[in-house]
């Protein structure tokens, strides 16, 4: 039993990464543990129990690159077929990536194509279709298969290609395909209204939790939405832990030679001393953790934070789920690798918390410098009200108010702050950015706006509709 040491682990990270509550899943060297601690719901003091289901955020796509790989092992579409030829009417804005994109391509996030992960977060497109159509007017960062870019929209693409083989819905396919076949009968994706024993998402500061609206991210739940529990993350762990080690079925083989094979380094330099340069697999990230070959892949969506790891060479896995969004997961992974290892203490949260403080201090300072810039406090002096489109981003209103402007993208709405004229401002408190929104004037009124909803690429431009 390990379970001293993973409460060894928790008791280091838990003072400086508080979350509400956690579920941890380790197998280690045949063992099956699971330790579970504090509330699904803090307001109501329910407990989190082996059967309670957190949102794991991105470790989804680990199991959606295993739903490709069975649909390969049985024969509906291979991995070498381009997109395009999957899916009429499939097009990108490069068109080498729509010619030779394959489902490697999405799965180890290789396209180039930037994530432009407003377009779904703000709620600006409302269905799968609709999202596929969107893909042609996208901007990409990088050329075609010349480096890493993270990328959610494309594994939604893929649920496409699943149901147009399967015949079926892309979620059923995951339940009858995966689900049953694994024994994950306690998993399912995240829809709409109410569903039983899922933790609550919670906010934490200063020591107190406040739980806030769950996420509805059902649209995009191929890369980010399922469910899961700790007893069924321990036979996701299980499952592939056998198939490194002996794989005993076509679709274990696969997931070890074709899942779990590094194909694009995600990163020039490794942000710890303890890993190796991280490279991109299909579905997972692949390096070396001090002596030992780590497989892993993280997930955060608002209120919810999750890792899974795999050591195959020790014969351990590890899932840490938490219904509080911050590094918790991460810290106490690593704590309980090196603490079962028997290497040098490191203080995980002190670094963690560290580099979150980083983080706030350079967002602090990006929006000290836009705000003195539009330190004027004006709005242009021509019209500004009126409806905006882009064909990628969809459509951008700007109304007056008795205060001012108020700006509505899909279905955030945001007070427009004057600056120095053409320039004005939204806040994003999800993300804590300060947008810079840049008007181009005409004649009389404003014929176009500009928001860098992704940074990576040049401003998203809407021109006006009426």
């Amino acid at each position: 039993m390990i379970i001293p040491l993973i409460e060894q682990a928790f008791q280091q990270v838990i003072k400086q990464l508080p979350v509400a509550g956690t579920a941890v899943s380790v197998i280690h060297n045949g063992f099956q543990n699971i330790l579970v601690k504090g509330f699904a719901n803090a307001k109501e003091g329910t407990e989190v129990t082996p059967h309670t289901r957190f949102a794991v955020a991105s470790v989804t796509k680990s199991l959606s690159a295993t739903l490709i790989a069975k649909c390969v092992v049985e024969g509906l579409f291979d991995w070498n077929t381009p997109v395009s030829e999957l899916l009429s009417g499939f097009k990108l804005s490069n068109t080498e990536a729509t010619r030779k994109a394959t489902v490697v391509d999405f799965l180890a996030h290789r396209t180039g194509l930037a994530r432009h992960d407003m377009l779904w977060y703000m709620g600006a497109v409302s269905n799968r279709e609709e999202l596929l159509k969107r893909l042609q007017y996208l901007q990409f960062r990088l050329p075609f298969r010349e480096g890493f870019q993270y990328n959610n929209l494309l594994y939604v693409v893929l649920s496409c290609i699943v149901e147009k083989y399967t015949g079926i819905t892309w979620e059923a396919a995951m339940e009858q395909m995966l689900y049953e076949t694994l024994g994950m009968t306690n998993s399912e994706i995240f829809r709409s209204g109410i569903m039983p024993d899922v933790a609550t998402p919670h906010e934490e500061k200063d020591g107190r939790f406040t739980i806030i609206p769950i996420f509805d991210n059902s649209m995009m739940a191929p890369c980010g939405g399922l469910l899961s529990s700790a007893e069924d993350m321990l036979k996701w762990l299980q499952f592939n832990l056998k198939a490194n080690a002996q794989p005993q079925t076509e679709l274990q083989r696969v997931v070890r030679d074709k899942l779990m094979t590094p194909l694009v380094a995600v990163s020039k330099e490794s942000p710890w001393q303890e890993w190796s340069i991280p490279h991109a697999c299909l579905g997972w990230r692949d390096l070396l953790y001090r002596d030992y070959r780590m497989l892993f892949h993280s997930g955060g969506i608002n209120g919810f934070a999750t890792i899974t790891i795999l050591l195959p060479e020790l014969k351990t896995g590890i899932s840490v789920m938490c219904n509080g969004q911050s590094a918790f997961p991460e810290a106490l992974a690593y704590s309980l690798i090196d603490i079962m290892e028997d290497y040098p203490y490191t203080d995980w949260a002190e670094r963690f918390v560290t580099a979150g403080k980083k983080r706030r201090t350079e967002k602090n300072q990006e929006k000290a410098i836009l705000r003195n810039e539009l330190k004027a406090n004006v709005f242009p002096k021509y019209e500004i009200c009126g409806k905006y489109f882009n064909s990628g981003y969809g459509v951008l209103t700007i109304d007056e108010n008795t205060s001012g402007y108020t700006l509505c993208y899909g279905k955030r709405e945001f007070e427009l702050q004057p600056g120095s004229g053409d320039v004005c401002s939204i806040y994003f408190a999800d993300h804590d950015v300060l947008y810079p929104v840049m008007f181009e004037p005409g004649a009389s009124q404003a014929e176009a706006v500009r928001v860098p909803f992704e940074r990576l690429v040049d401003a998203i431009e809407f021109h006006r509709l009426t």
